[in-house]
């Protein structure tokens, strides 16, 4: 009761000097979840990105992309000890998470917690502008790596995106499954104020040490194992997207990124995707 006392004054306090904290130069103050997915309006056509059993947009015009059919989706959940009943109908399905598969065109895309997963990010961005109408938007939430497991990881930078679209990345660099055995904890609170906690070694012991040997084996054989490829922050993350269209490698622009709410572990981010008669030559 203590411990849950303390962390609501925490938060509470946080909240109230938020406003004074310096804010870098282009992102937007926070906004809530429920506030972002506000913004988004009534759009007609919308397709969301790996719901798993919670999608956060439903209605008529929302379609679904998933690794897995329903049937999967929900044994998966069974198997996390989540809600198998949420998990929506997959119009759209990929084992390798290829949007190819998607014979549509959507006035917005929808993605949570997913964009970080991309092997190629460039190559996925493509593809999400080659399902959006001209000037559609890909609405993104993203895990902010200062306050995630990701705290003691480098943050990505624009050559680090390159090079993964240069080597045509369908699954994850060993240096990627590496880091994912020296994560952090995932309390975002305890992040905020500074309580990161001892940095991560390479873990130690015979079997720890084959498990990651044979992860990054596995992943250089061709299997997907799932763990972050980038780690982001706002301001970074806009960066990174500004970057890569000014190199002309992606045709979208960072129109709304918004800094991170005090005690959360996620930011939000709108690209814009800039029609033909506006990219210049």
């Amino acid at each position: 009761m203590l411990k849950w006392f303390v962390r609501a004054v925490v938060r509470r306090v946080g909240a109230l000097v938020q406003p004074l904290r310096p804010r870098a130069r282009g992102l937007l103050k926070p906004v809530t979840r429920a506030q972002f997915l506000a913004r988004m309006g009534g759009a007609p056509r919308i397709l969301e990105i790996g719901p798993f059993d919670e999608p956060l947009l439903k209605g008529e015009g929302v379609a679904y992309f998933d690794v897995l059919d329903q049937e999967s989706l929900r044994r998966r959940a069974v198997e996390h000890q989540r809600n198998p009943d949420g998990c929506p109908p997959i119009d759209f399905v990929s084992p390798t998470g290829d949007l190819d598969v998607v014979e549509a065109k959507f006035d917005a895309i929808f993605s949570s917690h997913n964009i970080e997963h991309q092997p190629d990010l460039i190559g996925h961005l493509r593809k999400a502008e080659a399902r959006l109408e001209g000037g559609g938007r890909y609405w993104l939430i993203v895990p902010d790596k200062r306050y995630c497991f990701d705290h003691f990881s480098p943050e990505t930078t624009v050559a680090d995106i390159i090079q993964a679209h240069r080597e045509r990345r369908t699954t994850h660099s060993p240096a990627s499954i590496v880091l994912n055995s020296m994560l952090a904890h995932n309390d975002s609170l305890r992040h905020w104020v500074g309580l990161h906690g001892a940095k991560p070694r390479v873990p130690v012991g015979d079997e720890e040490v084959r498990r990651v040997f044979d992860e990054v084996d596995r992943t250089c054989e061709g299997e997907y194992i799932d763990v972050h490829a980038w780690r982001f922050t706002p301001l970074g993350f806009r960066e990174i997207i500004e970057d890569l269209r000014r190199l002309g490698k992606i045709n979208f622009e960072a129109e709304q990124v918004f800094d991170t709410a005090f005690g959360a572990i996620e930011f939000c981010a709108v690209l814009r995707l800039v029609p033909p008669q506006d990219r210049g030559s």
